[in-house]
């Protein structure tokens, strides 16, 4: 599973990594996680109940200084990749290999 090839490989570089499978457990672990220890959301554009976009407005809206970054296995359109951009996010596409980025 993606997931947890990407928490691996951020653990592996030192890193604390939250995992949640859906935005409930996501705003489950962000409330109940210091806010200052939640520096970075990493999550795939489309996930069951709802989609990476409107996970991170709403999480973004509750933690503001939060960086982003979108995984996709589909090709963005170039309208979908602009407003990730403006919100100063990132897109990888899948499949990625950790020394890639």
């Amino acid at each position: 599973q993606v997931k947890n090839l990407a928490a691996q490989a951020l653990r592996a570089q030192g890193y604390t990594v939250l995992e949640a499978n859906n935005r409930i457990e996501a705003f489950r672990v962000a409330e109940e996680s210091p806010h200052e220890k939640i520096q970075l959301l990493l999550t795939d554009v489309v996930m069951p109940l709802m989609g990476g976009k409107e996970l991170s407005e709403q999480l973004g809206a509750q933690l503001p200084e939060i960086r982003q970054i979108f995984m996709s296995g589909y090709v963005a359109d170039a309208k979908f990749r602009r407003e990730i951009e403006h919100r100063g996010a990132t897109i990888v596409e899948k499949p990625f290999f950790p020394d890639e980025q």
